[in-house]
């Protein structure tokens, strides 16, 4: 799912214009495909459902690691922020 969200959303051909529902049939599609053997397919709203969750705490994390970036010390890997 993680994977699937950006990889549509990022997608230079249709990005902004596509409708909500044909988005998140894109990502279904996406997911789909490249599930691992033995994952169940997912639906649309069961996808949308789940970034909601996930959208919530990758917001979060994305606000920690802004702050700690800021107080980056020059010689401070990347790795070690994260």
């Amino acid at each position: 799912m993680c994977c699937s969200f950006p990889h549509v959303s990022k997608d230079s051909v249709i990005r902004n214009q596509q409708k909500f529902a044909t988005f998140w049939d894109q990502v279904q599609n996406h997911f789909n495909e490249s599930c691992r053997a033995g994952c169940a397919p997912r639906f649309a709203l069961n996808l949308e459902t789940k970034w909601g969750i996930i959208k919530h705490d990758v917001a979060k994390f994305v606000g920690h690691y802004t702050i700690v970036l800021a107080l980056h010390e020059s010689r401070t890997w990347i790795k070690d922020i994260l």
